[in-house]
């Protein structure tokens, strides 16, 4: 496709920054963390970052009806959340331990997954 074309189709506020974003998490050899996750390990603000570990830990009762395929309004969705409190930090352990320990594949697409939502946010 000719370059005039491609640059017709770009809107106005394109990043060269992000379509590099775009290609790390379209490649990337990790499994993709949830939104939460990418906030939590790097977020700018605390208050960000906690906001996001109480959602992702607790979601909202038509979260975990979705996951648990249980009505809204069941009562036993109260006593779904510490199974689910478990499950997350089973799922999320590993991949924190080997951000904190520094690994850069690791760490490189992440910070892209965060990169690319942030960039998403603002657009």
């Amino acid at each position: 496709m000719p370059d005039a074309v491609l640059e017709a189709l770009r809107p106005e506020d394109w990043s060269e920054q992000a379509l590099a974003w775009a290609q790390v998490r379209l490649f990337q050899v990790n499994p993709v963390p949830s939104e939460n996750y990418i906030s939590v390990m790097h977020g700018s603000r605390l208050s960000e970052k906690l906001a996001a570990l109480r959602t992702g830990l607790f979601p909202s009762r038509g979260v975990m009806a979705m996951l648990y395929g249980v009505p809204p309004d069941s009562w036993r969705i109260a006593s779904l959340y510490p199974c689910h409190v478990v499950t997350r930090i089973r799922k999320y352990w590993g991949r924190a331990w080997d951000l904190a320990r520094g690994d850069q594949l690791q760490t490189v697409e992440s910070e892209s997954d965060q990169a690319l939502q942030d960039w998403l946010k603002i657009v």
